[in-house]
C-alpha cells in the first residue's frame, strides 16, 4: 500500500525505487532512524517493558554500525557523531513515549503486531482483476481499548514537526487504505486509526539559576520556554527541596502543556462511502502503475520543494532532465535490491 502513496507522490521516484529496485549505497539517516525506532516501539507494544524496548533499539543500532561504516566509507568519521546523536535521541524518545502513552489514559491492549494483509484489486464492478494482483499492507499494531468494542490500527511517525491533524488527517490516503484492507479481510471497519507522531526532541532538565547572594540556595528558572516538562520540573523541586507554591504559574503551564511538544496522538475514522471511493480509485491508480512499469517514459517526475530535497533520487532525476549521464550516476551511487517484491 505504501507503493500506491509513493506512486501518487512521484511516478519517477516510484519507478526507480520499486521497479528498478535501486537502493542508495550510502545510508540515509532518516530511514535508518525510523527503522531502529520502529524496532523499539514494537517491543514496547509487545511487552510493555520500556527497558526491553530501549535495549532492543540499542542492539539494532549497534548491529548496524558495520553497515554504516561500509556505506559511508571514508566519510564515516565525519558522519559518526551525527548518528551517535540520533542513537541518544531515540533512546530518550522511547523512554518518554512510554510515559506519554500511559498518560493518555486510553489503556490500549495490543492484539496483533506486524500483521500483513493481502487484498485482490477489484474493478469498478466489484470483481477481482485477472491474475489476482493484490494490494498489501502491514499494520504496525492492532489494539483494543478497555470498555470499547472494535479494534484500532496504530501507526507511528517520527518527525521534526507535528505531522498532520484534524480535517487534514481525513485526506490522508494511507489511513483510508488501512481501513479498506481491514474491511476487505475482516468484513467490518476498524473502530478507527491512531496516529502517534513522535517529535524528534527530548525535554531539557529545568534550568537552575545561580544564587543571587553567596550562601543563598539555588532556584529554578520560571522561564516557560525552557523546554522541560511538568514531571521533570516537579522532580527538580523535590530534589532541591523547593516549595511548589513559589512556582504555581509555570507548574500550571507545564501541566496544561503535558507532552504536546514531544508527542501528538490523533484518532481518525473512515465510513463506507470513503471506502468505496478508495476501491474505485485504486483500480484506476493500478492501471496507471502498470502502464508506467511497462513504459518508463511515463515515469515523469512530480517536483516538490517539500519532498525533493530528501528524495534519494533527486540528483538522478535532475540528471535525467538536464541531459547528464543519469545511468552513470546510478552505477556509482546505487545498488539493485535482491529483495522480492510482495
Amino acid at each position: 500500500m505504501t507503493e500506491v502513496s509513493k506512486f501518487k507522490e512521484c511516478r519517477r521516484a516510484w519507478y526507480l525505487g520499486e521497479i528498478r529496485g535501486l537502493v542508495p549505497k550510502t545510508p540515509t539517516d532518516y530511514f535508518w532512524f525510523g527503522d531502529k525506532m520502529h524496532i523499539g516501539l514494537q517491543v514496547l507494544a509487545e511487552t510493555g517493558d520500556t527497558e526491553k524496548a530501549i535495549a532492543s533499539y540499542m542492539e539494532a543500532c549497534n548491529a548496524s554500525i558495520s553497515d554504516l561504516e561500509k556505506g559511508f566509507g571514508a566519510f564515516w568519521a565525519d558522519m559518526a557523531p551525527m548518528f551517535q546523536e540520533l542513537v541518544t535521541l531515540g533512546r530518550g524518545m522511547l523512554h518518554n513515549y512510554a510515559i506519554f502513552d500511559r498518560s493518555t489514559g486510553m489503556n490500549l491492549k495490543t492484539v496483533a503486531l506486524e500483521e500483513r494483509l493481502f487484498v485482490p484489486i477489484h474493478n469498478p464492478n466489484g470483481r477481482a482483476l485477472k491474475g489476482m494482483p493484490k494490494l498489501t499492507a502491514r499494520m504496525d499494531r492492532l489494539v483494543i481499548r478497555e470498555g470499547q468494542d472494535g479494534e484500532y490500527i496504530i501507526d507511528y511517525k517520527n518527525s521534526t514537526r507535528a505531522w498532520t491533524e484534524g480535517r487534514n488527517l481525513e485526506l490522508d490516503e494511507q489511513t483510508t487504505g488501512y481501513h479498506y484492507e481491514f474491511w476487505r479481510v475482516r468484513g467490518y471497519l476498524p473502530r478507527g486509526m491512531i496516529y502517534d507522531t513522535l517529535l524528534k526532541r527530548i525535554p531539557n532538565e529545568p534550568r537552575v539559576l545561580k544564587p543571587r547572594k553567596h550562601g543563598d540556595p539555588p532556584l529554578l528558572s520560571k522561564d516557560k520556554d525552557q523546554g522541560t516538562t511538568f514531571e521533570l520540573y516537579t522532580q527538580a523541586l523535590r530534589e532541591m527541596n523547593l516549595d511548589p507554591k513559589d512556582y504555581t504559574d509555570i507548574l500550571a503551564q507545564l501541566k496544561e502543556q503535558a507532552w504536546t511538544k514531544y508527542f501528538k496522538r490523533e484518532v481518525t475514522t473512515r465510513n463506507m462511502e470513503q471506502i468505496k471511493a478508495y476501491e474505485r480509485d485504486l483500480f484506476y491508480t493500478f492501471q496507471d502503475m502498470r502502464a508506467v512499469a511497462q513504459d518508463p517514459r511515463k515515469a515523469y517526475p512530480n517536483p516538490s520543494p517539500m519532498r525533493c530535497p530528501r528524495c534519494p533520487f533527486r540528483d538522478v532525476c535532475l540528471a535525467m532532465n538536464d541531459g547528464s549521464d543519469a545511468e552513470d550516476m546510478i552505477k556509482a551511487r546505487f545498488t539493485v535490491s535482491t529483495e522480492k517484491r510482495l
